[in-house]
């Protein structure tokens, strides 16, 4: 997800009653649960696809970051005369920290839990990146909390606790809506619902739609599912682009090409023999724009990598 959701889950977890714990309990949440994007050093560098939503967000780095943010936050106490509580300290931090991974997770870009034992991307495919849906009701949560907060209210953590059981039970409706989604387009485009090649994924603000791709061999098929009638439109095909695996062995020589052919889960070739150039994509983020649009890269994006021609050959 963004920093605004994982920002606005923090808030809400503090209004929910971890201030009570502590009077900077909503620093501490915000923090936590934006500390796994401390990896966003990585595109700085260029290495974005490589370093992001990998070590910083594994099950490794889970079990340290609350006893690291739980120690900051207990030292600035003591440095403007409090008395910290270490161990409540560690539970909030881990609790806000827990939340960042599960939430990205349930993206289609995924998430490598495994790191650095094992690069391999998990997919959830139950929220878009960018949720509005998230916004409002933590957001109407948070500040309706806070006002009871802020006259004294002895039920001030209603609202945000209410806003969290709201965002569950929605979270929980999308992983529903997007296994119902698996359903009706297996039956359409006559798979197995548990078939590796199928992505059936949310798309932005509509919760009852859902995209999906098939990887049919020498193409993908694509279309769109509507949950409420069961009704699946099939949209253009998508050709993967003749010497596709080639131009795959050729990105894992450099260290770029390897990180992206790892984090790729769509990958498409399209090709400008003229030029001698060839574009690698991804058909989750990128249309793969021509790679003879007459600038240097143009259209390529992160989602996409340019490379020479490589030679004919199997797909």
């Amino acid at each position: 997800m963004d920093p605004i959701c994982h920002t606005l889950v923090g808030t809400t977890l503090s209004f929910a009653g971890f201030r009570r714990w502590s009077p900077r309990a909503t620093i501490l949440l915000v923090l936590a649960a934006n500390a796994p994007d401390v990896d966003i050093a990585a595109a700085a560098v260029g290495r974005n696809l490589e370093w992001r939503r990998g070590l910083t967000h594994a099950v490794p780095a889970l079990m340290v970051w609350p006893f690291l943010l739980a120690a900051l936050a207990a030292w600035w106490e003591r440095r403007h005369g409090g008395e910290p509580r270490f161990w409540r300290l560690a539970t909030m931090a881990a609790v806000g920290v827990a939340s960042h991974p599960f939430l990205d997770y349930l993206n289609n870009y995924g998430l490598r839990w495994f790191m650095p034992m094992v690069d391999r991307w998990y997919y959830g495919d139950t929220l878009f990146i960018v949720d509005p849906w998230l916004y409002l009701v933590l957001g109407v949560g948070t500040w309706l909390s806070a006002r009871r907060w802020r006259q004294g209210r002895p039920d001030a953590t209603q609202p945000a606790g209410l806003a969290l059981a709201v965002a569950a039970i929605y979270i929980g409706a999308m992983m529903a809506g997007t296994q119902w989604g698996r359903q009706l387009a297996a039956r359409a485009l006559l798979v197995p619902a548990d078939a590796l090649g199928l992505m059936v994924a949310p798309v932005p603000v509509d919760p009852v739609t859902r995209s999906f791709v098939l990887d049919a061999g020498e193409r993908y098929r694509t279309g769109r599912i509507d949950l409420l009638t069961g009704r699946v439109s099939e949209g253009p095909a998508v050709p993967k682009g003749v010497g596709l695996t080639a131009a795959l062995t050729e990105l894992r020589r450099s260290r770029e090409g390897a990180a992206f052919v790892r984090w790729s889960r769509l990958p498409v070739l399209i090709r400008d023999p003229a030029r001698g150039t060839a574009r690698v994509y991804d058909l989750r983020y990128s249309t793969g724009a021509s790679p003879d649009c007459g600038r240097p890269r143009c259209g390529a994006g992160w989602a996409a990598l340019d490379l020479t021609e490589p030679s004919s050959g199997s797909r």
